[in-house]
């Protein structure tokens, strides 16, 4: 967590069925099913399950060492890592900014895990974002480490709930330009008391707890589990039941508020450019019938992923040899009446 930016280096995405029951993460066997896939160290796809549900994203980044996440279609995770001076695993779901979380019915997370291993640092637990206002925050419910006092600000209250007493600190942060653009944000950290390695986080009345402490969030941008540790860290650690959990939001006038891209977004403008790790890097222009990859590349001159950014939507960009791009943009500029894919 540290003062640093933490950063997508992989996101994948994947169709879980949700549970129509009341469970019991404890003592429920879940385990892992359906297909799994591996990544080493940083990587990105994208997977699409033939399971009926939600989309869940999965991401992971490694600074130094090495690392991994194997998942799978129901949902479950592992991970490990060694030698790593941050190691991150983020599964479950974006929001894009549509609405505050007072306007859906209910959020939890059920989970079940074992881990070993040390860390410098770690965090285990949900984290998310939202916007307007700003909030980067958090809800720990276990670690290879205890979080430290001196990375969790100041202290504002405790309150009760899920079994034990949490601690609520905040901070504010300042930043360079950011995936989310340049701004401050305010850090939230609530930190149970006595660790748990299974159960229930009921999100929502945590949400509800903050308020009554003065935390106001914003729209909803994401909500995942997190698995951080940092500092010359070496470990493991195996989900074998999880769920996070959503309802259907409320709706609003008689619609359900929320914000869909349009379709043209990324066909012409000005974007925002970042790279895998969230550094930005700069801005590209794009002319209408022009490609974006083509424009990325000519702007920044490397192969490559890179994120790219117009307003609150982002698409990832992938140059896999720049050269070639650069050969298809000549053809293309003393060619401009031919066919763009010329037999």
């Amino acid at each position: 967590m540290k003062n640093k930016l933490i950063a997508f280096a992989a996101t994948l995405t994947i169709g879980i069925a949700m549970p129509a029951y009341a469970v019991d993460a404890c003592n429920d066997e879940m385990g892992h099913q359906g297909d799994k896939r591996t990544i080493q160290d940083s990587g990105i796809e994208t997977v699409k399950s033939d399971n009926d549900g939600s989309a869940l994203d999965y991401e992971v980044w490694l600074q130094d060492g090495k690392g991994s996440m194997t998942y799978w279609n129901n949902g479950t995770f592992s991970a490990e890592w060694s030698g790593s001076n941050d190691f991150i695993v983020r599964v479950g779901r974006k929001y894009s900014d549509a609405m505050t979380y007072d306007k859906y019915e209910d959020f939890s997370a059920d989970f079940k895990f074992e881990k070993s291993g040390s860390a410098g640092y770690s965090y285990i637990g949900v984290y998310g974002r939202t916007e307007n206002p700003a909030v980067e925050y958090y809800i720990v419910e276990d670690w290879f480490v205890k979080p430290s006092e001196e990375y969790l600000g100041t202290k504002i209250g405790e309150y009760e709930l899920d079994g034990d007493t949490y601690e609520l600190w905040q901070e504010r942060r300042n930043t360079k330009p950011t995936i989310q653009g340049d701004m401050s944000f305010l850090q939230v950290i609530s930190v149970r008391r006595n660790a748990r390695q299974c159960g229930r986080i009921n999100i929502t009345a945590h949400f509800k707890k903050w308020d009554t402490l003065g935390v106001r969030l914003g729209k909803l941008d994401e909500m995942k589990m997190l698995v951080e540790a940092g500092g010359e860290s070496t470990g493991k650690i195996d989900f074998t039941y999880f769920n996070i959990n959503d309802s259907s939001p409320r709706s609003i006038g008689g619609t359900n508020a929320l914000r869909v891209p349009p379709k043209r977004l990324f066909e012409s403008g000005s974007f925002l450019v970042f790279d895998m790790q969230g550094r930005y890097l700069g801005t590209v222009e794009l002319m209408h019938g022009s490609s974006l990859k083509d424009a990325v590349a000519t702007q920044f001159q490397q192969s490559g992923k890179f994120l790219v950014k117009r307003g609150g939507s982002v698409k990832i960009v992938t140059i896999e040899n720049y050269m070639s791009v650069q050969k298809e943009v000549l053809w293309l500029k003393t060619n401009p009446r031919k066919n763009r894919f010329p037999n």
